[in-house]
């Protein structure tokens, strides 16, 4: 009888830490880190936080809190979208891989003149003043020119992930945008 009792006294306790303030607390060291963005809408104030947590060969980890309620809580095994009901509203918000091209042989990114015009167009790569392609955002619309339009490319060119951005609205109103770096 003794033994039922602490096992689920041990239970509870476990439960209410996995309850309680573990999201935040794995997120506390967690990189490339989390970042904070406090707006005033409509005469009320909204604090977003926002926390990716890389891990080596698995999927990111996120956690969003908009006023202290999580918006979404998950991983970037499929790409991070997320719309949520909240008190202050709905909440909806999604990060995309920013993609530099670069050149196989060296670290500087690919000139443009070497991408197709349709891996341009339909990710919206733009030139620096190099004539070099400059980082560009993997949305789904990309998506459908990004692998065919590599695909000639392969051994000359490289995708390089260098970072996410990551947007949150609330209502429709952007309470958070903010880059993470991931190198």
């Amino acid at each position: 009888m003794l033994r039922i009792y602490y096992s689920v006294i041990a239970l509870a306790l476990l439960s209410g830490c996995a309850s309680q303030g573990q999201p935040t607390s794995a997120f506390a060291t967690a990189k490339p880190g989390c970042q904070s963005e406090t707006r005033e809408i409509a005469g009320q104030v909204i604090k977003t936080d926002f926390c990716i947590r890389a891990i080596p060969f698995k999927p990111s980890q996120y956690l969003v809190r908009v006023n202290d309620e999580t918006a979404f809580q998950g991983d970037d095994y499929q790409r991070v979208v997320f719309h949520k009901t909240l008190k202050n509203g709905t909440a909806s918000g999604s990060c995309y891989e920013l993609i530099e091209l670069r050149s196989g042989t060296s670290e500087s990114n690919v000139e443009l003149a070497q991408l197709s015009s349709d891996l341009i167009q339909g990710c919206a790569v733009k030139a620096d003043s190099q004539g070099r392609s400059m980082a560009f955002e993997k949305t789904p619309e990309c998506d459908k020119a990004f692998y065919p339009g590599l695909l000639p490319l392969l051994g000359k060119v490289v995708p390089v992930e260098t970072a996410r951005q990551c947007s949150v609205s609330l209502d429709g109103k952007v309470v958070f945008s903010g880059n993470f770096h991931f190198q």
